[in-house]
């Protein structure tokens, strides 16, 4: 069987450079995919979806395309969408692969572009309060768990469901070190892996929120990014997890691990 892989890519991961650099390798062999293209044969629902309800339903239909199209001739599926039951389903042999990245830099990444990209008017303390700040702040919870946690009675379940689907992948790289991930990736599938830098946030759009956040805001941000916190810190625990400063022989051994 000819090597295949799929790539699921949560938001602000540097995916959208990953997921070019794979499909330039695959060719026609690779497709993107994201679970927003299922938009619209979901739009004129009765009753209509909330955005919670919209979000399950197209991430459910993603990833019953993606494992479609990797049992039908594809080699590679790569793009925003969960890593859900019909993929779990696939053999042993397609390589499960991701990048993730700190929670709290992820959630200000994330919120720095919706400002930037869509004209986000809330403050920085207005949209912690918001349902849509509990959704970011459970990234991981939504795309290795498939949902979002409902309450504290939630967090373990979600969270431990997280990580028994991040074991089941090949390789998981982090954003402070991408040229690990390249190279334990490129060790794995074989041929050239470029490296790009896109889909980034420029600095000059939103001042660093970061350095302007009251103690009562970190106070509530750490608590909306609990669950991908404990994710993040068991991911960086396995053996697939590229770490920090990777070096060939850190890259050469999660390879081994992961054949």
């Amino acid at each position: 069987m000819s090597m295949q892989v799929v790539y699921s890519h949560p938001p602000k991961c540097a995916g959208t450079s990953i997921v070019r650099a794979l499909r330039l390798r695959f060719l026609w062999r690779g497709m993107g995919l994201t679970a927003h293209r299922m938009k619209a044969f979901l739009e004129n629902a009765s009753p209509p979806y909330s955005y919670e309800q919209y979000q399950e339903r197209a991430h459910r239909a993603a990833d019953a395309v993606a494992a479609y199209h990797l049992t039908h001739g594809k080699n590679l599926v790569a793009g925003h969408f969960w890593y859900g039951d019909c993929l779990r389903l696939l053999n042993r042999n397609v390589h499960r692969m991701t990048v993730v990245r700190e929670p709290v830099s992820r959630f200000l990444s994330h919120y720095r572009y919706l400002a930037w990209k869509y004209g986000l008017e809330e403050n920085f303390s207005d949209f912690l309060c918001s349902d849509k700040a509990k959704q970011l702040g459970s990234i991981y919870g939504f795309y290795f768990a498939n949902e979002y946690p409902n309450g504290a009675e939630d967090v373990d379940r979600v969270v431990q469901h997280a990580i028994d689907s991040l074991k089941e992948f090949s390789i998981i790289g982090d954003v402070k070190d991408l040229p690990g991930f390249l190279t334990a990736a490129k060790k794995l599938i074989g041929g050239p892996l470029i490296s790009f830098r896109s889909n980034r946030t420029p600095n000059s759009v939103k001042p660093d929120v970061q350095q302007q956040i009251s103690e009562e805001d970190q106070a509530r941000l750490y608590e909306i990014t609990s669950v991908d916190r404990l994710i993040y810190e068991a991911v960086k625990k396995m053996p697939s997890y590229v770490n920090y400063s990777c070096s060939a022989d850190k890259a050469q051994s999660v390879m081994e691990s992961s054949t």
